[in-house]
């Protein structure tokens, strides 16, 4: 018969803090009868560190089921060694007595012993990361966030210098200080009607009038190109 974990439940006890792991699982689990599993949460690495977080608090806090658990197991194994003339050892790896039983040592964890828990319905839900897990996939983000903004002013940068070295070699060339000398005191709305009549006629430009609409597109946007231009 299936027991099942209660995740709405607030009350759920968490046994450890999130320096102990990136994130964070919730632990159920039965003690041989009842149809609801006792749950758990821990902050761990990984599912294993999760339930021997679990059990090491349950050695402090309610040391009586472990016990409980570790008399049965250890009846069951002298039972079976017993009807399969084998030792305690060999009855331990049985299939009979690993469907019932886990082994866990939790002592890394912080318990005193080894200890035996339920194997069957035992359930370990990973919930999320921890808050210091999603501020760092965070920071993360940010990161390759300037590292692509980083390279695309390089690129834009690289593009305009080609093509004012493609003007140069074409003895045009519409530079920064020839803007200035052509449209020294011009508004930004005739500024924007210059470029607008550039671009209406953009498949028949010269190579000078391109390099002038990117000038006046520098210029308007604070030498930040927004939008591509028609022949990029």
């Amino acid at each position: 018969m299936k027991r099942y974990l209660k995740e709405s439940d607030e009350n759920i006890p968490v046994v450890n803090t999130e320096d102990y792991g990136d994130k964070l699982y919730l632990i159920g689990l039965w003690w041989g009868s009842g149809y609801i599993l006792d749950q758990y949460k821990a902050y761990a690495f990984n599912t294993e560190e999760a339930l021997n977080y679990v059990v090491a608090y349950l050695e402090q806090q309610d040391p009586e089921l472990l016990e409980r658990v570790d008399n049965d197991a250890e009846s069951s194994l002298m039972e079976i060694a017993m009807e399969e003339g084998i030792s305690e050892e060999e009855a331990e790896e049985t299939p009979e007595f690993q469907e019932s039983y886990l082994y866990v040592d939790a002592t890394t964890e912080g318990a005193r012993r080894t200890h035996y828990i339920c194997a069957q319905n035992l359930k370990i839900v990973q919930l999320g990361m921890s808050e210091s897990k999603k501020r760092q996939k965070l920071m993360v983000t940010e990161s390759q966030l300037k590292q692509i903004i980083t390279e695309s002013v390089k690129r834009i940068l690289k593009e305009s210098l080609e093509t004012h070295e493609v003007d140069k070699k074409a003895g045009k060339g519409f530079s920064d200080r020839e803007f200035i000398r052509k449209y020294s005191g011009a508004s930004e709305q005739e500024l924007k009607a210059r470029r607008k009549e550039l671009l209406q006629r953009k498949q028949n430009l010269s190579i000078d009038e391109k390099r002038e609409v990117k000038v006046i597109t520098a210029y308007l946007n604070n030498k930040i190109f927004h939008e591509p231009l028609p022949w990029n």
